[in-house]
């Protein structure tokens, strides 16, 4: 039963068209280019040279010159006309519902921008199910007239540019959408690839017809005004809010103009010689060219100081590069020295040597989802290779390499990067496969790693060649064999980033759990976990949105949503803060691993924490067992999917299919019922701030009428694939399944949710929970045979028996180190994550234990000792703490690949140990991560008071960090930290004004904790 959902509207009154106001034509403020800056001659040279002795090569070549041919067959008045008139408006979503006729229906045939379109109608969009065109006057007559002549306005889906409304009140902005793809699908390609047709064969028709559209782009851009002639402008206006950008908005407006800088700078020496250019505009090859100088490049730089030209970090920064250097002389070195050694004005304008331990964690990974961040990673590797030039060498800054690491530390059983946030799919991938990243990387760097990313993605020696960008470097060379498989990689931690991947020695089997603060474009999911198996994702995230824009409800009420991960919901409502996860242990065994950890994402909650336990059964099969306890509130939801594909029931008695939603009996699929506002006739506005359930978007609802369920999963993709869901709920809690779509509106796959609930007695009770389960992988044949709870004493402890082949595991989980006692298998431990097996005749086979001391099993005991002591020196160049321990440390090798916990009166932080050694009653520890977690300008000084300008975006991380001067010499720990830029330290100061300071995630005289991890097999 798949119902009709409820799906965002968009509703329109006669619109009130903003003035269109003609910016006049401007001269240029610089002298002319005299030079070819992207690409000079020699880079040419290169290109030409690897084009002639490489088969890949030379198909890029052919490939870039098949797409400019299209357009040698235009005539020059037919491609200047299709660049369009800023009073055109533009819109790159036609409407949330769809078509007219066919509804969401184009979503799924078309994807996320669905309509067709022609070049050739510029003005016309084609729906992928039905064929059928919009608008149904002639626009184009209408705009060639001078906005007089109005043909066919009598028709049912009459569209004066600002949309046609519908009989409901529905806006469909077909002629705007038309003219955005127009210029993004068509026409920037258009001039981009003639530039580079031009740059790689000297054949004049290219450059003519570049030439053709560049002028003409001179002569609309100034007046080109996002904000005022598109409909996201228009919407947001509305509600009293502003989009800038240009033709686009101000994030698409950067790869935009970024393609026509480099087409310009390839096509310029072209110009002067080209007659028919000059007669079909009148003017002289100087004349052209200053226009395009001055009201293209010059104008970008101006929208870029004016926040019109913005994406995210990177993006402009890149953008404006290739302005400066197609530009040539407009103070280059001016704005290169605020692009990269000032503190800057704003987030996305800080300097990037500040960004690089401002905008990105410790670990090397920027702040935002793995498919964003590796924006910034391609950027700023743009940007370095050409700054690297102008004697700007960023590739020697350590958090640069770390960077480049992070993408390839992400990847989980050698296939899948997790999908946090707006990133990826519910089928999954990795993301990093870029090859021109990495060769750049390579070339700096020079190490086995970059190349062997490379030699994974079969990007090497002839295949080196696989983008326009890679003609102008120097052939890889194949140094090793062809294409390799990626080496299994250990369990291992982004401290920084807040998140652990536990895996199996073979790398095959693994899940990711994502604990810490959010930067941008994530979801309300922390203590979200994927899992990853039999080459599949199991339990997957769902991956990026439908849409990404505020006025798509389905985004928020969703995808966003917390209800959509496998984590807690609280009081049926969003998880609304965003705070630094706490994490508690994380350790790798011979044959288990654990990652604990806990994070306030209510504010009705005194604990939200999660401990998943990994077990190997042997090389090829693991499972993994769930701890999730969340204190406060009065109803809690434990929510759990499988992946697209089937489904079955192979323990539990279930009820039949429920009406309506998970919401209630008489909730319809997407309908906002839990705000009034929002769910409205007429609505018009921004779901951006929706925080309620969710639980709308759950149908075909079933409640458990047993106390013990097991739901198997098989993937899509392979049904030998497998996954055993196993639920061993509280006498006190339901459980439900319920079915949903991955994404609301396209609706391309089916999961189906297991929810177990707990409530309150009554409205002042308190709610505490404790959701236990166990998630079995296999391959066809399932290896668990029974579950279940075990009695144990002492503590707030719970301990599963898991029986399996010929053996029995006995996993226990506590949040303290009181002394736990299970009668009936004699065991007795004091850590908070235990595993014992148990072999034929009950002879013990394994033991693995964390955060504890012992272990004791009938008559055997297994011990091991923390080491607590004191930081006595902080080195924070080659990232190295040393301790003064409160006894010997025996063995110090041992504590490498754990965790060091440090901790002052105001925080508690960990770092993964890479080296540690004892010598001299010192032990020191090299950690895994940058203890750089910060960079600023003191702007002003007040006794033991700072103001900085400096935009920090994880100032929330910084209260209980060291300040250091520009010379890491400590200035006090950061006791307060206000949003606009006032710091409180318990030092001394002895900086001036204007002082670069370092931020340090640790300092001396903190305390530091190593939690023992023990694991035995028997020999």
């Amino acid at each position: 039963m798949i119902p009709t959902c409820v799906l965002a509207q968009e509703k329109g009154k006669p619109a009130e068209i903003p003035a269109y106001v003609a910016k006049p034509e401007r001269e240029p403020g610089y002298p002319l280019k005299q030079n070819r800056m992207i690409y000079t001659e020699k880079d040419v040279q290169v290109a030409l040279n690897n084009i002639q002795h490489y088969v890949k090569a030379g198909n890029i070549r052919d490939g870039i010159v098949q797409e400019a041919n299209q357009w040698l067959g235009w005539k020059d008045e037919d491609l200047r006309s299709l660049l369009t008139d800023a009073v055109v408006p533009r819109a790159f979503d036609l409407n949330p519902l769809g078509c007219p006729q066919h509804g969401d229906a184009v979503f799924k045939k078309g994807g996320t921008y669905p309509w067709i379109i022609d070049p050739r109608e510029p003005f016309k969009v084609k729906c992928p199910v039905g064929g059928e065109t919009y608008p149904s006057n002639d626009y184009g007559a209408y705009y060639k007239s001078g906005f007089t002549q109005k043909k066919g306005w009598d028709g049912d889906y009459t569209d004066s540019g600002w949309g046609w409304i519908a009989p409901d009140g529905e806006r469909y902005w077909f002629v705007a959408y038309a003219n955005h793809w127009l210029w993004k699908s068509y026409i920037e390609p258009a001039i981009l690839n003639l530039g580079r047709a031009y740059l790689l064969t000297g054949d004049k028709r290219y450059a003519h017809k570049a030439a053709v559209m560049l002028y003409r782009l001179a002569e609309v851009y100034p007046s080109m005004d996002h904000a005022n002639q598109s409909r996201y402008g228009y919407i947001l206006k509305q509600q009293g809010g502003v989009y800038n950008g240009k033709i686009f908005n101000l994030i698409w407006e950067t790869g935009f103009i970024q393609n026509i800088a480099e087409a310009y700078d390839a096509v310029w020496d072209s110009i002067d010689d080209d007659v028919a250019l000059q007669k079909l505009y009148g003017k002289s090859g100087r004349q052209i060219r200053a226009a395009v100088e001055a009201n293209v490049l010059e104008e970008a730089v101006d929208a870029y100081q004016e926040f019109k030209i913005q994406g995210n970090y990177g993006m402009h920064q890149a953008a404006l590069l290739y302005v400066l250097l197609a530009r040539q002389f407009m103070e280059t070195g001016k704005y290169i020295h605020k692009m990269v050694d000032e503190p800057g004005v704003s987030r996305v304008q800080t300097g990037i040597r500040y960004a690089l331990y401002n905008m990105i964690f410790r670990d090397g990974t920027p702040l935002e989802s793995p498919g964003y961040n590796i924006l910034t990673v391609e950027k700023l590797a743009v940007l370095g290779a050409l700054l690297k030039r102008a004697g700007k060498d960023l590739f020697g800054e350590t958090r640069m390499r770390m960077m480049f690491e992070s993408p390839l530390q992400m990847v989980v059983a050698k296939k899948y990067t997790p999908d946090i946030g707006d990133s990826g799919s519910t089928l999954g991938g990795i993301v990093g496969l870029n090859s021109n990243i990495y060769q750049v990387a390579y070339e700096n760097y020079g190490t086995s790693e970059f190349l062997n990313w490379l030699k994974f993605m079969d990007k090497t020696g002839d295949n080196s060649f696989n983008s326009y960008q890679s003609l102008f470097r120097h052939v890889i060379k194949d140094t090793l064999r062809e294409k390799i498989a990626l080496a299994p990689e250990n369990t291992r931690l982004l401290a920084g980033y807040g998140m652990g991947i536990l895996n199996n020695k073979n790398d095959n089997i693994g899940v990711s759990f994502n604990y810490g603060y959010k930067g941008t474009h994530y979801h309300w999911d922390f203590l979200n976990v994927e899992l990853f198996a039999n080459g599949q994702k199991m339990m997957p995230d769902l991956g990026y949105p439908d849409a990404m824009n505020e006025f798509v409800k389905e985004v928020y009420t969703w995808s966003t949503n917390t209800v959509s991960h496998s984590t807690v919901v609280v009081d049926a409502q969003e998880q609304y803060l965003n705070t630094a996860g706490n994490l508690h242990s994380f350790s790798d065994g011979t044959f288990a691993r654990s990652m604990d950890a806990s994070t306030l994402p209510y504010g009705q909650v005194s604990e939200y924490r999660r401990n998943v336990v990994m077990v190997d059964a042997d090389t090829g099969r693991s499972y993994f067992v769930d701890f999730f306890r969340v204190t406060g509130g009065h109803q809690h939801d434990y929510s759990l999917h499988g992946p697209p594909g089937t489904e079955k029931a192979i323990q539990g008695k279930w009820s039949g299919i429920q009406p309506g939603t998970f919401a209630g009996p008489d909730i319809k699929p997407g309908e906002i019922y839990d705000n009034q506002k929002m769910n409205a006739p007429g609505y018009t506005g921004s779901y951006g701030s929706y925080r309620g359930s969710g639980y709308q978007h759950l149908f075909n609802v079933q409640q458990l009428k047993s106390n013990y369920s097991v739901t198997e999963f098989a993937h899509i993709n392979d049904s030998s694939a497998r996954l055993r869901i196993h639920v061993l709920p509280d006498k006190e809690q339901r459980v439900f399944k319920a079915d949903a779509f991955n994404k609301p509106r396209a609706k391309d796959y089916i999961i189906k949710y297991l929810l177990v609930q707990g409530k309150s007695a009554g409205e002042q009770d308190t709610l505490k929970s404790i959701f236990t389960s166990v998630w079995e992988p296999f391959a066809a044949v399932p290896f668990i045979s029974h579950l279940e709870k075990l009695p144990i004493r002492g503590g707030d402890a719970r301990a599963v028996k898991i029986s399996r082949d010929h053996f029995v595991e006995i996993v226990i989980n506590d949040t303290g180190n009181a002394v736990k006692y299970i009668p009936a298998l004699d065991i007795e431990t004091d850590a908070t994550t235990a595993v014992v097996t148990l072999g034929a005749g009950k002879k013990l086979h394994r033991v693995y234990y964390t955060n504890g001391t012992f272990l004791k099993w009938k008559n055997r005991v297994f011990r091991s000792s923390v080491v607590e002591g004191i930081i006595s020196a902080v080195d924070v160049k080659n990232n190295t703490i040393s301790i003064m321990p409160g006894r010997p440390v025996t063995d110090a090798a041992k504590y490498e690949q754990q965790i060091v916990h440090v901790y002052n009166t105001y925080r508690k932080t960990v770092h993964p140990v890479a080296i540690a050694e004892y010598r001299n009653g010192i032990l020191k520890i090299k950690t895994s991560d940058d203890l750089l977690i910060g960079r600023l300008t003191a702007d002003s000084i007040d006794n033991r008071k700072i103001y900085t300008e400096t935009t920090l975006p994880f100032a929330a991380l910084y209260k209980g960090a060291t300040l250091l001067d520009a010379g890491f010499q400590p200035q006090g720990v950061i006791t307060r930290l206000t949003e606009d830029g006032e710091i409180e330290t318990t030092g001394k100061l002895t900086i001036r004004k204007g002082n670069d300071l370092w931020i340090s995630n640790v300092g001396t005289g903190e305390k530091i904790i190593i939690h023992p991890m023990f694991s035995w097999v028997e020999k």
